[in-house]
């Protein structure tokens, strides 16, 4: 990349990436902890700029998130940087908004997962989304969203 960037408009790269989660049923998560690196594909739900999936307390994701709430996403030209939090049992009272959405985008493994004892909400608040994008000529480039900063910009250069 040639690092040559132009200012955007993050309320509108913004709807773009939450338009892109919402339709995301499944994303790649990734955690690290103790320089071990994992990853593996999640069924995922969200709400604005945050996503939700569940999983077992005792897998090695939980355990990550744990010592490290650094983790990514991926779904197709989407690559997401958030922090992780557990957010207790999928149906507990706090979670309502959760269960309902996901038994709509996922009816079987919520039907075979959710009523599990040990499973767990995760929560990931985004705090970096790229999308990767190519122009009419097949030049690449790719948008970038600074959530904290509530800032947009794009990043032309060659792959």
């Amino acid at each position: 990349m040639n690092g040559e960037a132009e200012a955007l408009d993050y309320d509108d790269l913004q709807d773009e990436v939450v338009r892109k989660l919402r339709k995301a049923k499944h994303m790649v998560l990734a955690t690290s902890a103790s320089d071990r690196v994992t990853a593996r594909t999640m069924s995922c739900v969200s709400d604005g700029l945050t996503v939700y999936c569940q999983t077992l307390e005792s897998y090695t994701k939980c355990r990550q998130i744990a010592e490290n709430p650094n983790v990514a996403l991926c779904a197709g030209n989407l690559q997401i940087e958030g922090r992780a939090s557990i957010e207790g049992h999928p149906l507990s009272e706090g979670n309502g908004w959760f269960a309902e959405v996901f038994k709509a985008k996922h009816p079987d493994s919520f039907r075979r997962y959710s009523g599990l004892a040990e499973e767990v909400v995760l929560r990931v608040e985004v705090t970096r989304a790229t999308l990767w994008k190519y122009g009419l000529a097949g030049e690449s480039y790719r948008d970038f969203l600074e959530v904290a900063d509530r800032r947009a910009h794009r990043e032309r250069g060659q792959v």
